[in-house]
């Protein structure tokens, strides 16, 4: 796409656009977006952006960004819904420096640009990226509206830290309902990760994928039954529970874990697809 900045007097009616693949000359994204006023859904995928992501659009409620860049910021104070997933290219390495305005935690930066996010989803490097810097043990907002959440690690992330950065998220959403989460299989869980963790009082459905551990993996489904009161399903999504170690002592220490809610049922399921 080859725009002349002089000339581009912007999309003054335009609410929908989908870019993939795309390189732009003589002009920049933020450049295109700024110039759609009215612009409601923004789909970039399968891109490159060397420098700083930026997003400016005021009336923005849907965002999906799959590709690589080095920073982001977004200015969209009514998004509702965004997806993120953050690629690394093989040649490029990602930078995780101080944002162009200075933020020096990209969780900060991002994340409070967020206050009437209702779904999110993150995943691959994006979960490191907000990790990087400086994760705050409490937040400037609070996600009052956010009700669905799923994060995927993939096994490329510091999983230690990226983990950390999913749980600043949970704890600093009063009102979640459901929550959806894949991890490495190496991934092993701390219980002193969760150290007064708040309870999830609206917490109706968690659905995880990923561990091979049966500690962690008990340790996981522990922090779950013992937080949300609400709970109705923990799904756990395992092709053969036979494979894992001591299979059957799983499950009968997974049943007798004590439940907050007792309306809790622990289900298995075959499936990879978990939202």
């Amino acid at each position: 796409m080859h725009l002349r900045p002089q000339c581009f007097q912007g999309f003054k009616f335009l609410r929908y656009l989908d870019l993939c693949g795309y390189k732009l000359l003589g002009i920049t994204i933020e450049k295109i977006v700024s110039g759609c006023p009215l612009l409601e859904s923004l789909t970039l995928s399968d891109f490159v952006e060397h420098g700083c992501l930026v997003i400016r659009a005021p009336n923005l409620v849907q965002l999906h960004l799959e590709g690589t860049f080095t920073n982001l910021l977004l200015e969209t104070p009514k998004l509702i819904s965004l997806c993120i997933f953050l690629f690394e290219l093989p040649h490029h390495g990602l930078d995780f420096g101080p944002t162009d305005d200075g933020c020096k935690s990209k969780f900060l930066c991002t994340i409070s640009a967020l206050p009437r996010i209702e779904e999110l989803k993150i995943g691959a490097l994006f979960c490191e990226y907000l990790a990087s810097g400086s994760i705050p043990k409490k937040l400037p907002v609070t996600f009052h509206h956010l009700k669905k959440i799923l994060v995927y690690l993939d096994g490329t992330s510091k999983e230690v830290d990226a983990v950390d950065a999913a749980l600043c998220i949970f704890r600093n959403a009063p009102n979640l309902k459901k929550l959806c989460l894949t991890v490495p299989s190496q991934v092993i869980w701390e219980e002193q990760r969760i150290t007064s963790f708040p309870f999830l009082e609206q917490l109706e459905v968690v659905k995880v994928l990923g561990f091979e551990n049966v500690v962690s993996m008990l340790g996981f489904a522990k922090f779950i039954l013992s937080t949300a009161p609400q709970l109705r399903k923990l799904v756990i999504h395992k092709d053969n529970i036979n494979e894992l170690d001591d299979g059957m002592g799983f499950l009968m220490k997974l049943a007798s874990l004590t439940r907050l809610s007792s309306k809790a049922a622990i289900v298995f399921s075959s499936s990879s697809r978990l939202y």
